[in-house]
C-alpha cells in the first residue's frame, strides 16, 4: 500500500494493533537517496523515525508508533495491501475512464459476473438482455436458468443472452435510484412497415424484488410530459 496522509498512516498502525506484529511492509522503496510507492503515487508524505532512512531499502511501518523504518528487503515481516473497490455496474467503469462497449467485471453482493457494457448514449449501461433473432428460446427455461441466467459465455451486441434474475435485483437495489433502458431494432414482423426502425425508452425508480418474491417488479417509472425515448406511447406497462 502507499501513504498519502497522516490519516493513511494511522489507519495502517491501528490495523497493526489487533495483531502480534511488530512491523507491517508498505509499498515504499528506497534507492540511492530517493523513495517512491510501487504503486506510482507522488512520495510526498513522509513519517521518518529518527536516523530514518537507512542504506536498507524496504519501508515498513512500526506498528507502536506509526514510524518508518527501512530494513532488508528479505526479513520476513506482516504487510499491508490495498485494493481498488470493486466495480458493482458499468457505469462504475465509465465514470473511472472506461469508454469502450464490451465485457468487463463487476461483483454485486460479494458475487462475481461478466457482463456486457453499453459504453453509448452516455454510457455506463449493464445489458442483461440481448435478443438479436429467434435462434435462441428465451419462454421455456428452467428456473435457475432464469435465476442465474444463460448464453453468458460469449456476450456482445450479436449475441443472445440471459444475466440472470439474480443479478438484475441487485442491481436494481444496489443505488437509490436506477434507469432501466429498453431499446428495440427493427420489426421482423412480414411486410413490417418499420423493418430498419429504432425505439427506445428509459424508466426510472427501478426495482425488482428479490427470490422470495419470485423477483417481482416492484416499481419502475416515466415521466410522461418529458419521456426520455420515442416509444413511450405505444408500450404498456402491467
Amino acid at each position: 500500500t502507499s501513504v498519502r496522509n497522516q490519516f493513511d498512516n494511522n489507519l495502517i498502525q491501528s490495523l497493526g494493533e489487533s495483531t502480534s506484529c511488530k512491523y507491517y511492509w508498505t509499498g515504499g522503496y528506497c534507492s540511492g537517496g530517493n523513495c517512491s510507492w510501487t504503486d506510482g503515487t507522488p512520495f510526498q508524505y513522509t513519517f521518518w523515525d529518527k536516523g530514518q532512512p537507512d542504506s536498507n531499502q524496504c519501508i515498513s511501518s512500526y506498528v507502536g508508533t506509526g514510524e518508518w523504518h527501512t530494513i532488508d528487503c528479505g526479513t520476513k515481516e506482516c504487510f499491508v495491501c490495498e485494493t481498488p473497490q470493486a466495480m458493482t455496474d458499468c457505469a462504475d467503469w465509465y465514470n473511472v475512464g472506461y469508454k469502450d462497449s464490451g465485457e468487463y467485471r463487476i461483483v454485486l453482493n460479494n458475487v462475481s459476473y461478466n457482463v456486457l457494457c453499453d459504453m453509448n448514449n452516455g454510457g455506463g449501461w449493464t445489458v442483461f438482455q440481448s435478443r438479436v433473432d429467434g435462434n435462441e428460446s428465451f419462454w421455456d427455461r428452467k428456473w435457475d436458468e432464469y435465476k442465474n441466467g444463460f448464453n453468458t459465455e460469449q456476450m456482445n451486441k450479436n449475441s443472445n443472452f440471459w444475466l440472470g434474475l439474480e443479478a438484475l435485483h441487485q442491481l436494481s437495489i444496489k443505488d437509490v435510484d436506477v434507469t432501466l433502458r429498453i431499446e428495440m431494432n427493427g420489426d421482423r414482423t412480414p411486410g413490417s412497415e418499420n423493418p430498419n426502425d429504432f425505439w427506445f425508452v428509459e424508466y426510472t425508480e427501478f426495482k425488482v424484488g428479490p427470490e422470495e418474491t419470485n423477483y417481482t417488479l416492484q416499481n419502475m417509472y416515466v415521466d410522461w410530459e418529458h419521456v426520455q425515448g420515442n416509444a413511450s406511447t405505444g408500450w404498456y406497462v402491467y
